[in-house]
């Protein structure tokens, strides 16, 4: 059934930033004294002419002005191509992207709505693996398909080709998709990005 549906709409793309929207003078140093760096995964409802609906904060950096900064900070400036299906047509998305702000460089360990540990990797491919992939979801949650996503931006790596059916397959298996809203607060259909982590045990 997953191959199906994979293949039906394999050419659906989630909403993309035109560019990124934050800068390295953005970072807030008053919320950062006494942690080194924090996280906040942002949530953004895009409308099918790629503006920007609504910003949640699906999960808390746990500095609430850091948050509020944050969502403030893309509503100014976000500017997204929109959704599409298969046959072209613009409809809604949802890009899931987490936000990490540091005084200096730091970087975490990747983080993924799936983290899957396996024994081996295809042939040069270091682990971890991080693969971003865009969802057919309906009203009601459901997802009908799964396909792999372009990168976000020019010096992003692109997902590798073997691991995408494996991570399509698990998502499709065990992640639960919450379904967009128009400007009305009425569920509907989106495209929508999901992430999984690939890695080999420690």
């Amino acid at each position: 059934m997953f191959w199906v549906a994979a293949a039906a709409v394999a050419q659906f793309v989630a909403p993309q930033p035109r560019e990124m929207w934050f800068r390295k003078h953005d970072t807030p140093e008053k919320y950062l004294t006494k942690r080194p760096m924090a996280l906040v995964w942002l949530r953004l409802t895009i409308r099918p002419d790629g503006t920007l609906r609504s910003c949640e904060i699906e999960e808390s950096s746990g500095e609430p002005g850091l948050d509020s900064y944050t969502c403030d900070l893309t509503r100014s400036r976000a500017q997204f191509r929109p959704a599409r299906l298969a046959d072209g047509t613009q409809t809604y998305g949802v890009y899931r992207v987490p936000i990490l702000w540091s005084l200096e460089p730091a970087f975490p360990d990747p983080e993924g709505d799936l983290m899957l540990t396996v024994n081996a990797l295809p042939r040069g491919v270091r682990s971890p693996q991080f693969l971003r992939l865009a969802l057919a979801v309906d009203a009601g949650g459901h997802i009908s398909g799964c396909a792999s996503q372009p990168p976000p931006f020019r010096d992003a790596p692109p997902n590798n080709a073997k691991l995408v059916p494996i991570a399509c397959a698990q998502l499709l298996k065990d992640y639960t998709a919450t379904p967009a809203k128009d400007d009305a607060g009425k569920p509907v259909a989106s495209i929508q990005i999901a992430s999984v982590v690939f890695s080999k045990p420690k």
